[in-house]
């Protein structure tokens, strides 16, 4: 395998990983017990 190929694996691994922290950041930030008609 190239360099290249190794670095941007090496990426999307990276990547991979911030989005699940967003992803659990974003959900840690809803208030859950908000009923859903008072989010519409």
């Amino acid at each position: 395998m190239t360099t290249i190929i190794r670095e941007i694996l090496t990426d999307l691994e990276r990547t991979r990983e911030n989005m699940l922290a967003l992803s659990g950041d974003v959900w840690l930030s809803i208030d859950h017990n908000v009923s859903r008609e008072n989010r519409l």
